[in-house]
């Protein structure tokens, strides 16, 4: 396995029931209007939306974490209401991988939401088993085109993130 992709939602903006599809028990089910409604009424608090300075915090977060556990990130996009994070294979299990992640991303968010939920308690993921599924996982990414997003190739942590910045926020 050369890597996988990792996905996680803002809290309450990708609700079971969503019209774009959702996943439950790695199947993606189609649009329940009713279901959305009952899981949007139960929110216990707002849906997150992250502005372009709290994308950058967690972008840096994710960043900072990565270098000090060993980790290389292969592609990463941080969205208004979700982040990809494509990253090398590991002995690290995903789900405690991505429980790392959020929680220090949410850390790099400091107080500005309180103390309620930033993240959907759950996560995607998808292995990556040879060079093409890579590039497309990659092309993918890249597509989102977010304020954050910064695909790179290479041992990221070899580099110390000297090299490594963020994309030209003019859009150009």
């Amino acid at each position: 396995m050369i890597g996988y992709m990792l996905t996680w939602t803002t809290y309450g903006t990708w609700l079971q029931g969503d019209q774009r599809g959702w996943v439950k028990d790695g199947a993606l089910r189609d649009a329940d209007l009713g279901l959305k409604i009952v899981n949007a009424t139960n929110l216990k608090g707002s849906p997150v939306r992250l502005n372009t300075v709290q994308q950058e915090k967690v972008y840096r977060a994710i960043l900072k974490h990565s270098a000090e556990k060993g980790h290389v990130i292969l592609a990463m996009a941080v969205a208004n209401n979700h982040v990809h994070l494509l990253i090398k294979g590991c002995d690290e299990e995903p789900g405690r991988l991505v429980a790392r992640y959020k929680n220090n991303a949410r850390k790099g968010l400091g107080e500005e939401f309180g103390t309620g939920p930033v993240w959907t308690k759950g996560f995607n993921k998808r292995f990556c088993n040879n060079s093409r599924q890579l590039k497309g996982m990659v092309d993918y990414i890249d597509g989102h085109r977010c304020l954050t997003s910064w695909v790179f190739i290479r041992s990221a942590v070899a580099s110390g993130y000297r090299d490594i910045k963020p994309p030209d926020r003019s859009g150009g």
